[in-house]
């Protein structure tokens, strides 16, 4: 029942971003940093927005309670405190926590992590931060999830048209997904990045492959 009614709304986003023209040519630039967790990332076209700090998720205390879905929260907490808050976009940490799962066997490992916590509080955390992860980055509007990309895009040592040119061919961020993410989900995922990706190739000049190749 709550599956129907969370691809419900999901399919409901799907639909609405579909059928929505968005010019995503707009600068943007990261606003002051106050102090108050990581900087903030304002978009040109609407308000600041803080993409990358979740401090209602992350700055309750946590002591030792347990969520509904059964691990550790003061794990979670740590994951956030000691790693997950030293990425500074949710894409970064989408694909930082991805790395992590094992693909044969869809296990997340965390050496240091788990030395802290234990080998299956920290599996558990990892698994459901990754869940977590994922749903934020669902919740980004275009606009926000644009200007998160391209932020993540900048932290990485290697030209951006390089980069682009390198996942037209080989998709990588589909292996981003969580294991246990709806299909409804997946494709509103999928969707949102190949939009993404089709306007910074027309930024950055990347052309479109050759079908005959």
């Amino acid at each position: 029942m709550l599956a129907d009614v969370i691809g419900g709304i999901l399919a409901e986003i799907f639909q609405s971003r579909n059928e929505r023209v968005v010019d995503f040519n707009y600068v943007t630039a990261p606003a002051a940093n106050t102090g108050d967790g990581p900087p903030k990332i304002r978009i040109n076209s609407g308000p600041v927005g803080n993409l990358l700090y979740n401090r209602g998720l992350m700055d309750r205390p946590w002591g030792n309670a347990k969520t509904e879905m059964g691990f550790d929260r003061s794990a979670a907490a740590d994951l956030w405190r000691h790693t997950l808050s030293q990425i500074p976009t949710t894409f970064g940490r989408l694909v930082f926590l991805a790395s992590l799962r094992d693909p044969n066997t869809g296990i997340y490992e965390h050496y240091g992590f788990a030395q802290r916590v234990g080998e299956t509080v920290a599996e558990e955390a990892l698994n459901s931060s990754h869940r977590q992860c994922f749903s934020e980055w669902l919740d980004f509007t275009l606009e926000q999830q644009s200007a998160d990309l391209d932020l993540y895009l900048s932290s990485i040592q290697a030209d951006k048209k390089t980069i682009l040119e390198t996942w037209v061919r080989t998709k990588p961020y589909r292996n981003l997904i969580p294991a246990r993410a709806l299909e409804v989900e997946r494709e509103l995922y999928n969707s949102d990045l190949e939009k993404l990706i089709e306007n910074l190739r027309t930024v950055h000049g990347v052309a479109f492959p050759d079908p005959d190749a």
